[in-house]
């Protein structure tokens, strides 16, 4: 079983730090919400459903006239969960769907930055950082929490759920072996995928627990021995595959008795569209994008987050999942590498508790309103699609309240622009790194000179 790192010199992590992080973030979820639902107008597209929302809506509609055979585009016709959900509450409570579906949503939310905190503890000590990730995850405007109020009929809050529940059962079976820890990730993704198909991501990296890529074990196999290595091996896998059947079974049982696409969306098609029609520089843009400055702590950890992979290679084939996802999975680069977020926000955390001696207050005060200034967090609200806005030159991201929706987006802004806002992004990881080379420069150097004794 891994166990966090131990807590930085001073740093409070028992109880009382453990109940400052969960009123801090409890506090500021709730304001979020408070401050997005008085402030935040709906997207004007669509009527108020947006994209993929319409399908959403039509499909949360058939559920609340009694139908039980729905039928919607594809894919978001076969996750039936979250408008299932909005249905029930919309015909027990009166309430409309859009306002059912941010009922929904919203406990969704909830859930997510728990299953988040619980999460962090595993892998991050210092209960200032996991705080300050929290924070992130919640101010962030494309995250749940905010993007709820712009876009009500969505499904990406009971995706989050199920990813960060299915991750956690994970590591509980990782850390003991069982017939009954299996069946609980088995069911996480099972019904996980009802919500939102990559959920079956969980289910992919179970038969990596353990680091079976190992270089022993395949020089084992190159010896000539691997009947020996396959009689060992192969029930394991054929065990640790159970999730990925039971999500598959789940996903077959939507489609053959539950929903019924009605165009011919095809996911192998539009991943080799967007394989070949993505830019590269739209892909690196993405990753800031989706977390901002603070991505860097992480780069910066270098060989400590490479170690970190190979030490947990499932965790490493949760993230390689999703940063392809982001490049083959559409327009919305930076919302799909996102869903990395469980992990990355590991790296992130790491990195800072092992830069934190190297970031003085007045560098820390920098990144914190770099992040703000990315994140979008001091509250200016999303802005409404269509509108007649003019272009607005970014500093991470567009500025102020009054800037295109599209233009939040690296795929969709400008590319003057766009480039410009991946300039911001290196040049501040170009200072950022090199103060810290300086800073463990000049650490050495004064270690070098002072006096040794005797």
């Amino acid at each position: 079983m891994d166990l966090p790192p131990p807590p930085l010199a001073g740093t409070v992590n028992d109880r009382a730090g453990r109940r400052i992080e969960a009123i801090v973030l409890a506090a500021t979820f709730v304001v979020v919400n408070l401050l997005a639902a008085a402030l935040q107008k709906q997207i004007s597209y669509n009527d108020g459903k947006g994209w993929e929302g319409v399908a959403y809506y039509s499909v949360a509609q058939q559920f609340a006239e009694g139908r039980r055979f729905v039928e919607a585009d594809a894919p978001e016709v076969y996750r039936v969960g979250g408008p299932f959900l909005a249905a029930l509450v919309h015909r027990a409570s009166g309430l409309d769907l859009f306002a059912s579906f941010k009922v929904v949503n919203g406990t969704a939310n909830a859930l997510t930055l728990a299953l988040l905190v619980v999460w962090l503890r595993r892998f991050v000590a210092d209960w200032r950082v996991r705080t300050a990730l929290g924070l992130a995850f919640v101010l962030q405007w494309v995250t749940p929490t905010r993007w709820m109020y712009f876009f009500p009929a969505h499904t990406d809050p009971w995706m989050w759920v199920f990813l960060l529940g299915g991750l956690i059962a994970v590591e509980h079976y990782r850390a003991r072996p069982g017939p009954g820890r299996l069946a609980l990730v088995a069911a996480t993704v099972a019904v996980g995928v009802c919500f939102r198909e990559v959920v079956l991501v969980v289910a992919c990296i179970v038969p990596f627990v353990g680091e079976p890529l190992q270089r022993a074990k395949w020089r084992t196999v190159a010896e000539g021995r691997w009947p020996a290595v396959a009689r060992r091996v192969m029930p394991t896998l054929l065990r640790r595959s159970i999730p990925l059947a039971a999500g598959g079974l789940a996903m077959f049982v939507v489609r053959r008795f539950g929903a019924h696409q009605g165009n011919t969306y095809s996911f192998a098609l539009m991943a080799f569209h967007w394989f070949y029609e993505k830019p590269w520089v739209t892909y690196v843009h993405g990753w800031f994008l989706a977390y901002g400055p603070i991505l860097w702590l992480g780069i910066f950890q270098g060989r400590r987050a490479a170690a970190f992979l190979v030490g947990h290679q499932h965790l490493a084939v949760y993230v390689l999942a999703f940063a392809v996802l982001g490049n083959i999975g559409g327009t919305d680069t930076e919302r799909l590498l996102f869903w990395s977020m469980p992990v990355v926000y590991v790296l992130i955390g790491r990195g800072l508790e092992d830069r934190r001696r190297d970031l003085p207050g007045w560098l820390l005060a920098v990144l914190v309103g770099a992040q703000a200034l990315a994140d979008r967090a001091v509250f200016w609200p999303i802005p409404d699609h269509p509108s007649t806005i003019g272009h607005v030159w970014p500093l991470f991201t567009p500025l102020g309240r009054d800037v295109p929706f599209m233009d939040l987006f690296g795929f969709w802004e400008p590319h003057l622009l766009a480039l410009t806002s991946l300039l911001t992004y290196l040049a501040f990881g170009a200072v950022l790194g090199a103060w810290f080379v300086w800073r463990r420069h000049g650490v050495s150097e004064e270690a070098r000179i002072q006096p040794q004794p005797g």
